[in-house]
């Protein structure tokens, strides 16, 4: 328990640096850099809602169904009297084993046995360990103090299979948890379904690899091929928060500081002889991501503050001989109304480095007829630049991404 403060410490320390750390990025130098900078500026958005769910929710999420199976016979007090722990079958099939191991640290050991459950006619199967450690003497707590999935020898495995009124081209997906969380991690939420309330900090160790089996559509030879992706960290202190009044939601996310990092693995098939690899990583310094949809103004809407030092090069195609930072600051919160689906922001202005400035405007008001989104730079010292895109997000602007490309 003596690790939670020294997290808290941690992660205020880290936010109280992030200015100290901006004084270190140089200046953007080129058109190239600026549109690096601001097609990272949109890659950074997926990131951290890739990070948040696969790190924080879905752990959270697979220990609080857990907890509600024990807690739906047994309760902590008679857990921790019964040596040799309580198991609970499975919704479709399996069991569940929960044991108290350290009743001073009420420390939960839980072993799933191809405990399967329905959702909509996919079938999910649990196999594997897990440990969870309670900061009250309840299986319904408001908080824990850490999550720990599979071991030395194992990794906890999640398969999804479909039933027979899924789309048949969907092969289902496989994850691969070997990870722990400690820190302060909310778990209240109303029911199984819901976002989790509050606000969680915690250091992330270990990986979460998913492998998504899809077929080679160019083919249709009936089989699947596994796409792999490993998302991984040393010990990145993140924190988030979801907060929702009425329809008006958001989503708040930091990697306040540490290295994230993605390999993908794309098989071999008919029509792609030869497997390759990918990686990309981020590294944080009081990075704070937000993301969310305001009801009162009927529009999305995104912000992006703090340091990023990112290698998105060969992910990206970028070309790039080495990582680059960025320091980003949202002059005006970054939007787009509800009829734009496709993501062209209206409004918007960031900061980058210090002398690099992006606003965002558009013309039109139906995607993929008149809609058309503005990218304007001014780049301190090197010129001013423009670039359209129609399609989805910034990304899809091919002026803009043709001068990220670096050159020899």
């Amino acid at each position: 328990m003596k690790r939670i403060p020294r997290i808290s410490g941690a992660i205020a320390i880290a936010c109280m640096g992030a200015i100290a750390s901006a004084a270190g990025v140089q200046p953007i130098k080129s058109e190239s850099g600026a549109a690096r900078a601001v097609l990272s500026s949109t890659f950074l958005q997926y990131e951290a809602r890739q990070y948040d769910h696969q790190f924080a929710f879905t752990s959270r999420d697979t220990i609080d169904r857990a907890l509600r199976q024990i807690n739906a016979v047994t309760t902590y007090a008679a857990l921790a009297a019964s040596p040799g722990g309580v198991t609970v079958n499975c919704q479709e099939s399996g069991t569940l084993t929960a044991r108290v191991t350290n009743p001073l640290l009420r420390n939960i050991h839980l072993e799933w046995r191809r405990c399967t459950r329905d959702l909509s006619d996919l079938h999910i199967t649990l196999d594997g360990a897990g440990d969870v450690t309670l900061i009250s003497a309840t299986l319904t707590p408001a908080f824990v103090a850490s999550i720990r999935f599979g071991d030395r020898s194992r990794d906890l495995v999640e398969t999804m299979r479909p039933g027979p009124t899924q789309l048949p081209d969907f092969g289902g997906d496989t994850v691969y948890r070997n990870l722990r969380l400690t820190g302060v991690l909310p778990m209240s939420r109303p029911e199984e379904l819901s976002q989790f309330t509050g606000r969680y900090s915690a250091e992330v160790t270990g990986y979460f690899r998913f492998v998504q089996h899809i077929p080679d559509f160019s083919t249709q030879d009936g089989l699947f091929y596994d796409h792999d992706h490993t998302l991984s960290t040393d010990g990145a202190l993140i924190s988030g928060e979801f907060t929702n009044v009425g329809f008006t939601y958001n989503q708040d996310f930091r990697l306040v500081l540490g290295t994230i990092a993605e390999t993908y693995i794309v098989p071999a098939t008919p029509s792609n002889p030869t497997s390759f690899t990918y990686s990309k990583s981020v590294r944080g310094t009081d990075l704070r991501i937000q993301s969310g949809f305001n009801n009162d103004l009927v529009r999305y809407e995104q912000s992006l503050d703090g340091r990023a030092d990112v290698d998105f090069n060969q992910w990206w195609a970028f070309n790039c001989p080495a990582p680059e930072s960025w320091v980003f600051r949202t002059k005006s919160t970054m939007a787009y109304p509800a009829t734009a689906w496709n993501g062209t922001f209206s409004t918007g202005e960031l900061n980058i480095n210090g002398n690099t400035t992006a606003k965002f405007s558009s013309t039109g008001t139906e995607p993929q007829v008149d809609l058309v989104g503005h990218i304007a730079t001014e780049v301190g010292g090197v010129g001013n630049f423009g670039y359209d895109y129609a399609g989805f997000a910034i990304f899809s602007s091919p002026e803009l991404y043709t001068a990220a490309i670096c050159t020899p």
